[in-house]
């Protein structure tokens, strides 16, 4: 099992639960591009233990995520939305898994890049987790990457 696995799985079917009423289940498949526009949001930990959370999924399964959240109609929901509430979600993951990390640790505020091509780079930055989840067909990810000497963590996003 990978490093803090167990918890990014509990923690996310929690969320998923109690925030949107969804229910979960870790996948085989990763998230990958293929013909759709996707979105990734992202906090830092800092502290005793120092490093990454990244949720990403496509823009329209985020769409309906967001009008769970806003209690709205999914055609209603803005872009805007669509970025507060895949922020809001990995704050609410990130929150409970520092819980698991060593103390004290403190999250940043989110951050959120989306579109057909982009890259996330964390400099000095190395995954240690990884769990792609799966809610009906929809497919996302969490990520959790570890600041320490290492190459830099990137990821690229290519429109197929």
């Amino acid at each position: 099992m990978e490093f803090l696995e167990e918890q990014i799985v509990k923690v996310t079917e929690d969320v998923w639960k109690r925030v949107m009423g969804l229910e979960i289940k870790v996948a085989d498949e990763d998230v990958g591009s293929g013909e759709k526009e996707l979105i990734a949001s992202f906090i830092q930990i800092m502290g005793s233990w120092d490093g990454t959370v990244i949720l990403d999924c496509d823009k329209e399964f985020s769409r309906l995520l967001a009008s769970l959240i806003f209690n709205m109609p999914k055609e209603e929901v803005s872009d805007e939305e669509i970025w507060d509430a895949l922020g809001e979600l990995v704050n609410i993951i990130a929150g409970n898994l520092k819980a698991h990390l060593p103390q004290p640790c403190y999250i940043s505020l989110p951050a959120t890049v989306g579109g057909w091509d982009y890259m996330l780079r964390f400099p000095g930055s190395h995954e240690v987790s990884q769990v792609v989840f799966e809610c009906g067909f929809q497919f996302f990810g969490v990520t959790l990457l570890k600041q320490g000497e290492s190459a830099p963590f990137t990821k690229v996003v290519k429109h197929s």
